[in-house]
């Protein structure tokens, strides 16, 4: 009974992040659409420092969602029903 319950939470904490690593990871991907903001474009050509600031922010974020959604769906899909 005790076993069944642990799995029961783990399966539901494990199911939770694989659903917003997932979610996260959409969002990452489409935030690659949306440009730079207003200050970091002026009418002259920003430094390449800042757009590379922001890629690797975005690239951290991105890392990030992905080893949130991997780490629970291993976890979602590893442990087995006891039995």
């Amino acid at each position: 009974m005790v076993r069944s319950l642990l799995w029961v939470g783990s399966s539901w904490l494990f199911g939770a992040a694989l659903i917003l690593g997932s979610l996260m990871t959409l969002g990452s991907v489409l935030l690659w659409l949306v440009p730079p903001p207003a200050e970091a474009q002026p009418s002259t050509p920003a430094p390449p420092l800042v757009h590379r600031a922001l890629a690797s922010k975005r690239l951290r974020l991105l890392g990030f969602s992905l080893s949130l959604a991997i780490a629970g769906g291993i976890g979602f899909f590893g442990i087995p029903f006891p039995g």
